[in-house]
């Protein structure tokens, strides 16, 4: 009986505005039943269901908003042919300039520092390339970053390639959300662009596969020596679960910046797949270049060359100030 009274005593004092009940005063009552006349272990499920029913629907109106733009979005298609040329073209075009390569803590952060040794005209230009989902086995030396690298290096330029928290000898753990990793990538440049990182750096390209073009997409924006960001392999669909949600926030990062872009995507790829690619790709500005690789996976084996070739070719032809590979 007492508790029926307490209940009847607070639902009088429910505020009205206007003739209407505010949604603060049915929040309350509602807290009040289930508190009153539910087991509180089973009351926390309910409220964990309506938070996750309530950022599945936040999710899914942001995505249909951005999804509606109609941005110019030409896809260049790179067959089997095209590709074998492009590597060829590679092979041909390297300088094979000599190159050192350090291993380094970088504050907790495993690295390892590609540098030139000897100044070229590309050496004022850092390529930082981040790896895919730790909780997968992804880390630095995953053949895409890996490889690319390498190859960046024998034309000139800097490269560093490092481990998220939680990923080989870089101390911490995965923090699902992302905001955690994309600190540790705001480490790296802030430490590239210090007086204990790489000398005379100007430019930096940020170069994110699968689950690291999320986080280094999103990142462009941090420093204005960031010129540009290069997205392989880009798991548009799988961002609510590699971000817990959080994919609107990564989203609006990277769809908000002005600078260069560079899309790249296999048409066999497991995870994104033509069709999303092609939509979510859309919603970027016209300042991008979007390409479509024949015959290529998520995984890339076998093609990294490809993935230098046309890297080089976006310098040249959107950031032609930075060197070109030349």
């Amino acid at each position: 009986m007492g508790k029926c009274t307490d209940l009847n005593t607070r639902l009088n004092q429910i505020s009205v505005c206007n003739g209407n009940v505010s949604f603060t005063s049915i929040c309350l009552v509602l807290l009040i039943c289930l508190n009153i006349y539910v087991q509180r272990h089973t009351a926390a499920k309910m409220i964990a269901a309506v938070w996750f029913v309530y950022k599945m629907f936040k999710l899914y109106s942001a995505e249909s908003k951005a999804l509606k733009t109609t941005a110019p979005n030409p896809i260049l298609r790179v067959n089997g042919k095209n590709q074998h040329l492009l590597t060829e073209e590679l092979r041909k075009t390297s300088p094979m300039v000599p190159t050192s390569t350090k291993k380094v803590m970088i504050e907790s952060l495993d690295a390892v520092v590609n540098t030139p040794t000897l100044p070229t005209t590309n050496s004022k230009t850092c390529f930082v390339l981040t790896h895919p989902w730790g909780i997968l086995g992804g880390d630095m030396d995953n053949n895409v970053p890996s490889e690319i690298a390498n190859a960046l290096t024998t034309f000139g330029y800097n490269t560093v390639r490092f481990n998220f928290r939680g990923v080989g000898r870089s101390s911490g753990c995965c923090t699902w959300r992302g905001h955690g990793e994309r600190n540790d990538l705001k480490t790296i440049l802030t430490w590239i662009l210090s007086n204990k990182g790489i000398p005379n750096i100007e430019h930096i390209v940020l170069v994110g596969y699968s689950y690291g073009s999320m986080i280094s997409n999103s990142a462009a924006d941090l420093f204005p020596q960031i010129k540009a960001f290069v997205s392989i392999a880009t798991p548009f669909t799988c961002y609510w679960g590699l971000s817990l949600f959080n994919c609107a926030y990564f989203n609006r990062s990277a769809r908000t910046t002005t600078k260069p872009k560079l899309f790249m995507c296999g048409d066999a790829d497991d995870f994104t797949g033509t069709k999303n690619y092609k939509k979510y790709t859309k919603c970027f500005d016209a300042n991008k270049i979007v390409y479509l690789i024949d015959g290529v996976d998520h995984g890339w084996w076998g093609v990294e060359s490809v993935a230098v070739a046309l890297i080089l070719r976006f310098i040249q032809e959107k950031l032609p100030e930075i060197g070109g590979g030349k």
